[in-house]
């Protein structure tokens, strides 16, 4: 079992990571939107070829604001899960695991793969926008850059969701 402190140190080092990252997805958006057209392909059909066009304002605009959605949201969640009461905390084995002695070593696990999922989650976004600016400055596209950057994401996500339940499990030598 890890020691609370490597745990926590954990947690720390993935919630400054998400920070960083949010912080460099905002800083991106603010140096294309200098670069961009005035007018740019916004949405993409499922052939990768621009089917909707938007000023490049509102384009920027949406994606600091769904940037900033992902920054509260993630840490949202953080801040919400040591506040709500255990009844509502959907965990596998989740007596064991919110035991008073356990607890803080519990809260930080979940907490380091609720940034996790965050990074994942920005990643994804952050891949699926190349896209778009790629578009915008060559006017080619990329039609399977979304379609892998989504199984890619899919498979990430089945992964984490494999690791979070094995993390979760009751210990052999406790059973």
């Amino acid at each position: 079992m890890n020691s609370v402190n490597t745990i926590i140190k954990r947690k720390t080092r993935l919630k400054n990571i998400f920070v960083y990252f949010i912080l460099f997805l905002l800083a991106k958006s603010t140096i294309f939107y200098f670069l961009l057209p005035d007018t740019v392909a916004s949405h993409f059909n499922f052939e990768g070829e621009a089917d909707s066009w938007s000023s490049k304002e509102s384009f920027i605009f949406i994606e600091v604001i769904l940037t900033l959605f992902f920054a509260v949201f993630f840490y949202f969640i953080d801040w919400l899960i040591i506040k709500v009461p255990d009844s509502m905390v959907n965990l596998p084995n989740k007596e064991y695991w919110l035991a008073e002695e356990r607890r803080n070593q519990t809260y930080a696990k979940i907490s380091s793969f609720t940034y996790l999922f965050g990074i994942l989650t920005a990643g994804f976004v952050f891949i699926i926008s190349l896209n778009s600016y790629y578009y915008n400055f060559t006017k080619e596209t990329l039609p399977s850059l979304f379609w892998l950057s989504l199984i890619i994401y899919i498979a990430l996500t089945i992964n984490f969701l494999i690791h979070l339940f094995k993390e979760f499990k009751i210990p052999d030598k406790i059973k």
